[in-house]
């Protein structure tokens, strides 16, 4: 590949001014449900790829990949983001974020800095030539570049993009998507405060005329200001990928496979015990059937009281569980306690028949697709997902609360 040491020209509105109304068919309520975006809405063809996050200050904000001439991957793709002050209740405007002409900014990654409150949003920068084929197999323009944006305001303005591909990409990687969902931060233990981001990418090794998708992570333990290569899981098909602290020195990196033809239909698991720097061997989680397609996987610390008991926190994971079809969109619960059990039975040896997924709810049973999570004040789960009538839905982006996960222990 060849690498250009050129800035790409952004159009970064970061005001506070609405899309016009009138272009907008405004948020309505579907049941427990408001739908945030519609296909067709705003003039975009299709609206996919949420993301949620959380803000210090409880504001609610949901980023979005605006497809403006068709539902492709590839071409114009803008990013918007809504918001909400209330928990969900109402919803501001949507808000162009990010856009670079006819070419691709999206995959939204959002993280918060707990300590300071600033708001970190990965994205991918793409030339909207470049399909998934030609990136991958080395025949494109440019490869997939990684970009981040910044927020002190809880998401009223934001900052100038920065590229980062060189810190979190070696030149063979020529893929690049980060999460979908969001990113994190430990909280306790030795790497307190470090930032993670999940991604996947693909690798063009010597003498293949394509590569192969592999998972990993980056890091920053400096707010968010600059970011590393950290590990990348030794196995070939990690895809789309989100992480989530199990305890205090416990990652574990949730992971879509993506090959074919298909011999794995569950989730995929890792785990790290240096904050992301390298990662265990994968192994499947049978208790998580997948379709190929994304899921989200998200953790919440528990009270000191429910810790004895429970362990340190609460595991939450969220996709349309189907080996085969993408519907039943269901949020599964586990612990640390039983988690932990299996995932160290597991590596020790080589399987395990411990039951950690103690509890489900299905939130939708049609089609359904890519989500994302955040955990609210008051304990509750802040959902956005992809809603619609085929088994690759792109009708609508949904979003509803999912009442505190504590509650649905069996």
């Amino acid at each position: 590949m060849n690498f250009r040491n050129s800035i790409f020209t952004f159009v970064l509105l970061f005001l506070s001014l609405s899309i016009a109304h009138s272009s907008f068919s405004d948020t309505s309520k579907d049941g427990m449900e408001t739908v945030l975006f519609k296909k067709g809405d705003l003039g975009y063809n299709t609206f996919r790829i949420p993301a949620i996050l959380a803000a210090k200050d409880g504001t609610l904000l949901v980023f979005i990949e605006g497809r403006l001439n068709s539902d492709a991957d590839h071409g114009r793709v803008d990013m918007f983001m809504r918001r909400s002050l209330d928990g969900g209740k109402t919803w501001e405007q949507p808000r162009l974020i990010l856009s670079d002409g006819k070419n691709s900014c999206g995959n939204p990654q959002p993280i918060l800095d707990k300590a300071t409150g600033d708001i970190v949003l990965f994205y991918y920068w793409a030339n909207a030539s470049d399909s998934e084929t030609k990136i991958i197999s080395g025949k494109s323009a440019d490869r997939r570049r990684a970009f981040i944006v910044r927020s002190s305001d809880n998401g009223k303005t934001w900052g100038n993009p920065k590229e980062i591909t060189g810190d979190v990409l070696t030149p063979d990687m020529t893929w690049y998507v980060a999460g979908p969902g969001g990113g994190i931060q430990i909280e306790g233990g030795k790497y307190d405060g470090r930032m993670v981001s999940a991604f996947d990418t693909s690798i063009l090794k010597k003498g293949r005329n394509i590569g192969e998708y592999y998972a990993g992570t980056a890091y920053s333990d400096d707010g968010g200001k600059t970011w590393k290569l950290g590990g990348i899981v030794d196995f070939i098909g990690g895809n789309e990928c989100q992480v989530a602290q199990i305890d205090a020195d416990t990652l574990v990196l949730n992971m879509r496979v993506q090959a074919s033809p298909r011999k794995i239909f569950n989730r995929v698991v890792a785990v790290s015990k240096d904050g992301g720097e390298s990662w265990s061997r994968a192994f499947e989680d049978d208790e998580l059937p997948e379709p190929m397609c994304q899921g989200t996987f998200i953790s919440v610390k528990n009270s000191p009281e429910l810790a004895k008991s429970r362990g340190e926190r609460t595991l939450v994971f969220c996709n349309p569980a189907d080996k085969h079809r993408r519907v039943n969109l269901t949020v599964k619960f586990s612990d640390t306690n039983s988690y932990k059990k299996w995932l160290d039975e597991t590596l020790e040896k080589g399987k395990s028949d411990i039951s950690r997924w103690h509890s489900s709810y299905c939130v939708c049973s049609s089609g359904s697709g890519y989500s994302d999570m955040a955990i609210m004040a008051n304990g509750d789960i802040a959902l956005v997902y992809e809603r619609g009538d085929s088994d690759y839905p792109g009708e609508k982006i949904i979003f509803r609360i999912v009442k505190n996960p504590l509650s649905y222990r069996n």
